[in-house]
């Protein structure tokens, strides 16, 4: 709250200083409808389209590929705030701008900005009186009247960026939230049986913000573990919870939230550095083993022992089913009775008897994971 009442103050100061919380008009638009021929684009100008003027050169190189509206990294939001003092120094520097144009309001609020003397001039009382309502407010009613009063009598729209969010304590009810200071907390417990909007569906209503943060689920219901497959459950607790399985939950969690572990392979003389989750699985091939990831498959000259030691002191979601194959429980899609399709359309054969311990491994995966 400290911290928002202080940005507050200040862009409120400084509206109020300079004059310039007027909106500016919008250019009419025309219909272009009828035109066929293309328009070659001119060079962009700061006061006309600050984007492409700061990343007028990386968009001359872009391409939209087929299907896509949208071309990636179409602007460098880095070299933006890097150059954004300059590019208003450009325009105070200059002279003749039309009364009220944009030229004009940005060179008028440069200079009274540089000339106010923040030190020796009196605050106006005004702004005092403003300053002293957003210092003094102690709940969100009180922040909304005073943003309803910069918009109303000043031009000073949402200054606070209040939006209407799901609100993740009281799940089914909404919550008013400061979106620029929004984020995602490390993990999150939820009951399965609540009021309004049970656990299952609060989750889904998370993952349209975040994909990754960890969920646990708390339920008497065990038999919905194959479900957190939908919502990438991280782990299921049988209520009432053993301290010891919520111990082990957290050190769990801990290692998920850590660095992902990466596993180093030698390919062609050359170190390869390679995400562990993202092996499929190792196959013993000969004296070599070929690790299939995600994109790619390496063969290195090893002993599949070697391969699994190496696997084991980076990830415990490993199983050997088969005398020649190490399996990422992880990647599993469908288990059968004498093979697991792989989550790359790979089949990978189980040694008949490992198929029933196999299939205990893959479910105590579920349960301890919840993918």
């Amino acid at each position: 709250m400290k911290n928002l009442k202080n940005i507050t103050a200040l862009c409120t100061a400084f509206a109020l200083i300079t004059g310039c919380g007027t909106a500016a008009a919008l250019p009419e638009e025309t219909d272009t409808e009828d035109k066929k021929e293309a328009v070659q684009e001119t060079s962009a100008r700061a006061q006309d389209d600050f984007y492409r003027y700061i990343n007028e050169d990386e968009l001359k190189e872009l391409e939209f590929r087929p299907g896509e509206d949208v071309a990636s990294g179409a602007f460098d939001q880095h070299l933006v705030e890097d150059q954004v003092k300059d590019v208003i120094k450009e325009v105070a520097a200059g002279t003749g701008y039309e009364k009220g144009s944009e030229e004009d309001i940005i060179k008028t609020a440069y200079e009274l900005f540089n000339a106010y003397d923040f030190e020796n001039t009196p605050v106006p009382e005004e702004l005092d009186s403003l300053l002293k309502e957003i210092n003094d407010a102690s709940s969100m009613d009180e922040l909304l009247k005073i943003d309803a009063k910069l918009n109303r009598d000043y031009n000073i729209p949402n200054l606070f960026n209040i939006v209407p969010d799901d609100n993740y304590f009281s799940p089914g009810k909404k919550i008013l939230t400061f979106s620029p200071y929004q984020v995602m907390p490390d993990a999150v417990f939820l009951d399965i049986e609540m009021k309004e909007m049970d656990g299952m569906e609060t989750a889904k209503a998370i993952r349209r913000f975040s994909s990754d943060v960890p969920i646990i689920f708390l339920t008497s219901h065990t038999e919905m573990a194959m479900d957190g497959y939908e919502v990438g459950a991280f782990r299921f607790l049988k209520k009432p919870t053993d301290p010891e399985k919520l111990r082990e939950t957290l050190r769990d969690l801990e290692n998920r939230l850590k660095v992902e572990e990466k596993i180093v392979l030698r390919v062609d003389g050359e170190d390869v550095i390679y995400p562990i989750s993202s092996l499929v699985y190792a196959e013993a091939s000969n004296n070599s083993v070929r690790f299939v990831f995600d994109d790619e498959n390496v063969t290195t000259r090893m002993k599949l022992a070697d391969a699994i030691k190496l696997i084991d002191g980076l990830s415990s979601d490993f199983f050997k089913c088969h005398r020649s194959y190490y399996i990422n429980l992880s990647h599993v899609y469908k288990l059968g009775t004498s093979e697991v399709s792989m989550d790359n359309g790979d089949l990978v054969p189980v040694s008949r008897g490992l198929a029933t311990t196999v299939k205990q491994k893959l479910f105590e995966y579920i349960r301890r994971c919840g993918r």
